[in-house]
């Protein structure tokens, strides 16, 4: 939607132009491999990593290849034609084999699920903690629902009543409209919205000594008070993408 749009920054950062072929998060069953590829892929379910760096700067070779400054993102950044169509051409080292009992369409949650993982674990949640996601898109349910499996007791801060509604079908402990959140102390805060003022609204509503995470992203420049953030003595983390918790059991 924000290719569509043209809201998407990547567009206007020169990262992604027109005309591009969209589909970022996927899953499929490999039916070609290239030179020097292990035969034994054939016919494998399969998703893959999102991120593809160079694989020879100094991030790639340290475990960082999802922020390298040239790397391609499957269907969105560097003109790396994505998944809307019968066949995606990825490198095999990107590839991730799926377990049987992960159908297609939970197979392309695959990488949304890993920003979420990653998310909750940058929180330091512990079992007895309270959560509040700020979100409940794919994200935020998804940070949601592990943190709830890590035995926090989780809130979710929505704005439409139909997300709303859909939230409160998972099972969290509460869900909330901006106006309703009750006045708790919350152990972290997991930014997944992509509002602009909400990153500056999880730094006020986390407990001194705790941590935010931003893993959202909005469409124009979201602002925090670091002397808030000094005063608190918060921890503020930012999270890109499933790519360092993919290949972890």
């Amino acid at each position: 939607m924000e290719f569509f749009t043209g809201e998407m920054q990547y567009l206007h950062d020169g990262h992604a132009r027109f005309p591009m072929r969209l589909g970022h998060e996927w899953s499929g069953t490999v039916s070609a491999v290239g030179y020097g590829v292990d035969a034994r892929w054939l016919g494998r379910r399969v998703t893959g990593d999102t991120m593809l760096g160079c694989r020879a700067c100094r991030r790639c070779l340290s475990g960082n290849q999802h922020v390298c400054e040239h790397r391609f993102e499957v269907g969105i950044r560097g003109g790396f034609a994505g998944a809307l169509a019968e066949q995606l051409a990825v490198p095999v080292t990107s590839l991730h084999e799926l377990p049987l009992g992960v159908d297609e369409v939970l197979g392309a949650l695959v990488e949304p699920g890993g920003s979420a993982l990653r998310s909750v674990q940058r929180a330091a949640l512990k079992t007895g903690d309270r959560a509040l996601v700020l979100g409940p898109g794919t994200i935020g349910l998804l940070a949601g629902l592990f943190a709830k499996a890590q035995g926090a007791e989780v809130h979710v801060m929505g704005k439409t009543q139909r997300s709303l509604n859909f939230a409160r079908t998972l099972g969290f402990h509460g869900v909330w409209a901006a106006d309703e959140l009750p006045a708790l102390p919350f152990d972290a805060v997991i930014d997944a919205s992509n509002a602009p003022t909400l990153p500056a609204k999880a730094l006020e509503l986390v407990e001194p000594a705790k941590w935010v995470v931003y893993v959202g992203l909005a469409g124009s420049p979201s602002l925090i008070d670091t002397r808030t953030l000094a005063m608190k003595d918060v921890t503020a983390v930012g999270v890109l993408s499933a790519s360092p918790g993919l290949a972890k059991p």
